[in-house]
């Protein structure tokens, strides 16, 4: 491990935790950009989002933009797409924890962090020198060793910290390579761009998602729009969960990512491109807290049959339930209610499906899109039994955005052991109804939960429990026009689908998902927007998607006190 003095870059890592925030509030058009610039993707005006849209022509509003660092996603997809390194890093890294808004944005660097960023930096470094005339792109023999040193700084410091390298930092790390290539180190030209790329590695321009310009910003009402650079990488990280590539860099380079159209143009681009995969199933599994399938833990007794390759192949069925849902499809119906799905051998045989069964299956009558696939149900239950708190609960405040107070501190929260009291699940949870102190927020949760009991803890059909028949059956309440009854979990999504607060939901978790926020008042004009969007299209994701990316929450953050631009 290398140790030098004096500036960051010298040291194995910097030791570096951040709390502070970005904050934003309101603003007005920037001069050069037409009001029509803020309409809604395609639209002729800032009016056509719709009945009900509350675009304004002479304003844009915009919430806070919070200072936070790579995911461990969206490390490794960097190193990917950056060094061509596929080894996953940041596997190594301490696990990522959902803030309020129910996504991954961390925000502080912690000791173990340190430990761990200076070791994939130096790991990541030693195999990227490994194809030294790729890396550096420059001919050493025509130019000279320090000549190609300084071209890379710029070149690969442009990639590595999706903006230009500020030269001051390019002097700093021009010094740090002079510095090893002279006694008493003598460093080969090698072994300096790999001290150089450990260095790049381990700058809060790398881990973080503070994209400096060249020049501060100009505030107009105290609202400033990203720039191009800010932009493209802010684009990327929503829709790849990567880095930018050459193509957005150019046009960031190019001032080519100011208008609207030209950042939807960009979206579209890059929801094509097969690493928009990567970000569709990031936003699944945060959004549904599925991160945890690959090591969850459940009993052998009562689940025999679960393995780690199972819940491998419950992971991946996911991502290619919504890779195809949203990216191919892109209608909400699609992700709820479909029956269409990839699976392998060993899960079809979870499935009950006929012995031999292709990869591309038809689910049983009982499934109905992402909430009925064994990935989540599995997740969803506790490692002996189901869970119809934890599943109503998510269905709740991730389906409908409804927020569940937490329980009084008085409140006994041990789940009932259906098992051990010899009565089915959904017996064992008729305390909740009968408790004054519980009632009313478990009537919230456990009737969308029982609606579940038809698949065990590990997401496998099932007819009885405890010897008794299941009973799935349900009333929706606390829904705009609707108290529907439901006999089973895909009736229960058939309602929920065609259900405004399902509609407007899904919004606010992709708007989450990008913001990296939850949102506040300043962004329901951008959200109110991406919904008419959404609607126009007969609820096409893709349309909410890239409506988000064109708002004026993406694209516009205000200047906060005390805030300083170097």
């Amino acid at each position: 491990m290398l140790y030098l003095a004096q500036p960051w870059w010298q040291r194995p890592v910097f030791a570096f935790v951040i709390s502070l925030a970005f904050a934003a509030c309101t603003g007005t058009v920037k001069p050069g950009e037409t009001p029509a610039d803020n309409a809604p993707p395609g639209a002729d005006n800032p009016g056509a989002g719709g009945p009900g849209a509350v675009v304004s022509a002479g304003s844009l509003s915009a919430g806070p933009r919070l200072l936070r660092r790579l995911t461990r996603a969206e490390y490794d997809n960097t190193i990917r797409d950056l060094l061509k390194d596929t080894s996953k890093p940041a596997r190594a890294f301490p696990a990522d924890v959902p803030d309020e808004s129910g996504f991954l944005n961390p925000a502080t660097v912690g000791g173990v962090e340190t430990s761990r960023f200076a070791e994939a930096a130096e790991a990541s470094a030693v195999k990227a020198v490994a194809k030294l005339d790729t890396l550096v792109g420059c001919n050493v023999a025509a130019n000279g060793e320090q000549k190609c040193a300084e071209t890379f700084i710029a070149a690969f410091g442009e990639r590595a910290f999706r903006a230009p390298v500020p030269q001051a930092q390019v002097k700093d790390l021009l010094g740090l390579y002079v510095q090893v290539r002279a006694a008493p180190l003598n460093y080969s030209f090698s072994d300096a761009i790999r001290v150089l790329v450990t260095a790049m590695l381990q700058s809060p321009r790398f881990l973080y998602h503070w994209e400096s310009e060249a020049a501060p910003p100009k505030p107009i009402n105290n609202l400033v729009q990203l720039g191009d650079f800010q932009t493209a990488s802010r684009l990327s990280y929503f829709l790849w969960q990567s880095m930018p590539d050459d193509e957005l860099l150019a046009n960031a380079r190019q001032g080519k990512l100011r208008t609207s159209s030209q950042v939807e143009a960009q979206a579209r681009r890059l929801l094509k491109d097969p690493r928009a995969k990567d970000a569709i199933f990031e936003f699944h599994s945060q959004w549904l807290h599925l991160e945890t399938l690959a090591t969850l833990d459940k009993d052998a007794k009562v689940y025999p049959g679960w393995t780690a390759s199972l819940a491998q192949d419950m992971e991946a069925e996911v991502r290619a339930f919504v890779t195809q849902a949203v990216l191919e499809d892109g209608k909400l119906e699609t992700l709820l209610l479909s029956r269409k799905s990839v699976v392998s051998p060993q899960l079809a045989a979870h499935y009950g499906l006929p012995a031999g069964a292709g990869a591309n299956v038809t689910l049983p009558e009982d499934r109905a899109g992402l909430f009925t696939l064994a990935g989540f149900l599995a997740t969803a239950a506790s490692t002996y039994e189901t869970s119809p708190v934890k599943r109503g609960k998510l269905v709740r405040e991730r389906l409908l955005c409804e927020r569940i107070p937490p329980p009084p501190p008085s409140a006994d929260i041990t789940p009932p052991n259906a098992a051990a009291l010899g009565v089915s699940t959904r017996e064992a949870y008729r305390v909740h109804a009968e408790n004054p102190m519980c009632k009313s927020c478990h009537e919230m949760m456990d009737g969308l939960g029982f609606a579940f009991e038809g698949f065990d803890g590990i997401g496998k059909s099932r007819r009885t429990d405890a010897g008794k028949p299941v009973d799935s059956s349900g009333t929706l309440t606390g829904l705009a026009g609707t108290n529907a009854s439901y006999k089973n979990a895909r009736e229960m999504l058939e309602v929920l689908v065609n259900q405004e607060e399902t509609q407007r939901c899904l919004v606010k978790q992709w708007f989450r998902f990008a913001a990296g926020h939850t949102e506040v008042d300043q962004d329901e004009t951008s959200l109110e927007r991406a919904y008419q969007a959404f609607k126009a299209k007969q609820w096409d994701l893709r349309e909410a998607i890239v409506s988000l990316a064109t708002s004026s929450s993406f694209r516009y953050r205000t200047i906060f006190t005390g805030e300083v631009n170097q």
